[in-house]
């Protein structure tokens, strides 16, 4: 027992680091951790890949706040939480998300035990289904523009699909997802805060809770039934889910709350697909299929512990360093911030995209401006993965990648 409550606290250091650096991973550095194996043990190294997932979920929060990076699953998230740090609410942006997580997250428990014995049967019945919930996810948010603007963003939407699609289809290097939307919603929200020259405003140290309990648990219910789907139906992810689920609430708190909570709710459904599905969703549950072939229950109940403990001291622990950190940030050049920030997200995407990741850095980054300049959605960006999605599952890329 004290074994594993070591490797898990060693797991929530870890994903704490790896968390707020942009561009750092977990999938990057698995195969350090498989190497692992011969000098703690098979269930060791498990329970250490666990509680880092979770952990550096959590603490991918921080970097989309504060600095503007996102990953895959917190892209959205960039533009809500810098307009609540702009407010002085930055730590709001931080609880809000951090909190839809935690919920959301313990709800999934009940959904896995309830819905267990209806998971791969489901699984099954939707698969044809995907692209044509993507096709009405994608037409939704043209839709949601008004007037000559559903034109711009059709167009957005056109562009950023082409760049995705290349990006995934033609280059086929690791990690092009991080550079891809950096440039789409990480790198235009610095840019344009440079030439503004905007200043952080005094952060405020208490939390405003503005959204009443009835809506946080909404957040969090919604949070959780989206991470389930989102980690049962391929290629899904969190962003569309999150803009399924609040497009009907403007509120970026509510926004925050339930996208946090889709993220955290799908990692955990991840990691559980081995045992709901026979199938894993993410990389950590590929390395743990690869390297513990005989799972049982005792593991199942275990694992499930071990994100339980991650959880509640990664929540704990990232709104300690958020307060921490909120104390000093008015006071830090925003200009340099910004600065030092761009140069974090440029060198991560040289180091583990190469040169060609700056190349799909410079060219997102321009679509991601021209947003602004028409003053449409950014969220029309995803269509970058959408949009390649559903061509893979209607069978389609063979037929596009002979006309490029």
């Amino acid at each position: 027992m004290i074994e594993i409550l070591g490797f898990t606290l060693l797991g929530i250091c870890i994903g704490c680091i790896t968390g707020i650096i942009p561009g750092m991973h977990l999938n990057n550095f698995l195969p350090a951790l498989i190497g692992l194996v011969p000098l703690i043990g098979i269930e060791n190294t498990c329970y250490l890949i666990i509680s880092i997932a979770i952990s550096q979920n959590f603490f991918s929060f921080f970097s989309s706040t504060f600095l503007g990076a996102p990953t895959e699953s917190t892209a959205l998230n960039v533009l809500p939480a810098h307009r609540l740090l702009m407010k002085g609410k930055a730590l709001n942006a931080i609880f809000y998300q951090a909190t839809g997580a935690f919920f959301a997250s313990l709800l999934s428990f009940l959904f896995v035990f309830v819905c267990f014995p209806f998971f791969k049967e489901f699984y099954s019945a939707t698969r044809p289904f995907i692209p044509w919930i993507l096709i009405l996810v994608t037409i939704l948010m043209i839709l949601s523009e008004k007037g000559f603007r559903k034109f711009l963003s059709f167009f957005i939407t056109l562009l950023s699909a082409t760049l995705g699609f290349i990006t995934l289809n033609l280059l086929l290097v690791k990690n092009s997802i991080f550079p891809l939307l950096s440039g789409f919603f990480g790198v235009p929200t610095l840019l344009i805060s440079l030439k503004n020259q905007a200043k952080i405003p005094k952060q405020k140290l208490k939390i405003e809770t503005s959204l009443n309990k009835k809506h946080l648990v909404l957040a969090s219910f919604f949070g959780s039934l989206s991470g389930m789907l989102a980690g049962l139906l391929p290629a899904i992810g969190v962003s569309q889910f999150a803009y399924l689920f609040t497009f009907h609430n403007p509120s970026p708190e509510f926004f925050l709350s339930v996208s946090g909570g889709i993220n955290l709710a799908n990692e955990v459904f991840s990691l559980f697909s081995l045992f709901l599905i026979g199938n894993p969703r993410s990389g950590a549950s590929v390395v743990i299929e690869k390297i513990l072939n005989d799972l049982t229950f005792n593991h199942f109940l275990i694992f499930f512990n071990v994100i339980l403990i991650s959880l509640a001291i990664s929540y704990f622990l990232l709104l300690s360093l958020s307060k921490f950190f909120t104390n000093f940030i008015s006071k830090l050049n925003y200009k340099i911030l910004n600065l030092l920030a761009l140069l974090i997200i440029s060198l991560s995407t040289l180091y583990f995209v190469g040169l060609i990741g700056i190349l799909i850095l410079i060219t997102s980054t321009s679509i991601g401006l021209l947003t602004n300049f028409f003053k449409i959605k950014r969220t029309h960006c995803m269509s970058s993965l959408i949009i390649p999605t559903t061509t893979f599952f209607l069978g389609l890329n063979p037929l596009i990648l002979k006309f490029l």
